[in-house]
C-alpha cells in the first residue's frame, strides 16, 4: 500500500497538469467571448448583470434588516427564509463581481467565481429545499391534530 501510494502522489501532478491542459485548451476555444460579442456589448452585459446584482443585493439587505430590527426570527420557518436571504446576498455578490470581470480574460478568475456561483446557487436551492419541507411538514402535523378535535 506505501508502493501504491506513492505511485499515486508521483502521477497526481502529472494528471493535474494533463487535466489543466484541457481546461486551458477548452477555455481559449468556448469562453472567449470577443468572437461573439464586441467589446462595447461585453461592457453593456457587465453593466447589466452589476445593476441587476446590486439591486438584488440592495433588497435582501433590507429584507434581512427588516427580519432582525422586527425580530422575526422567532419561528423554524421565518428563520429558513433568513438564511434563504444571506444565501441570495451571497450569490448577489458573486453576480456583480462576476458582471465587473466580463472583459477579464484569465482562467483562474473565471473558474473561481464560476465555483462560488455555483456553490451559492446549490445553497439557495438546498434553503428552498428546507423551507418547502418545513411548510409540508407544518401542514402534515397541523392537519393530524385537527382530526383529534
Amino acid at each position: 500500500s506505501n508502493i501504491a501510494s506513492k505511485q499515486a502522489t508521483k502521477a497526481t501532478p502529472k494528471l493535474f497538469k494533463a487535466m489543466m491542459s484541457t481546461v486551458l485548451l477548452h477555455h481559449n476555444v468556448t469562453t472567449n467571448c470577443t468572437n461573439v460579442f464586441t467589446v462595447q456589448q461585453l461592457k453593456i452585459l457587465g453593466i447589466t448583470q452589476v445593476l441587476a446584482g446590486g439591486i438584488s443585493l440592495l433588497g435582501c439587505i433590507s429584507i434581512v434588516l427588516l427580519i432582525v430590527i422586527l425580530k422575526k426570527y422567532k419561528d423554524s420557518t421565518q428563520r429558513l427564509v433568513l438564511y434563504l436571504n444571506i444565501t441570495v446576498i451571497l450569490n448577489s455578490i458573486g453576480t456583480i463581481v462576476r458582471g465587473g470581470g466580463y472583459t477579464i480574460e484569465n482562467i483562474v478568475f473565471c473558474t473561481g467565481i464560476a465555483s462560488y456561483t455555483q456553490f451559492t446557487s446549490s445553497c439557495i436551492l438546498a434553503s428552498i429545499c428546507c423551507i418547502i419541507i418545513e411548510l409540508l411538514l407544518k401542514a402534515v402535523r397541523q392537519k393530524g391534530a385537527e382530526r383529534y378535535e
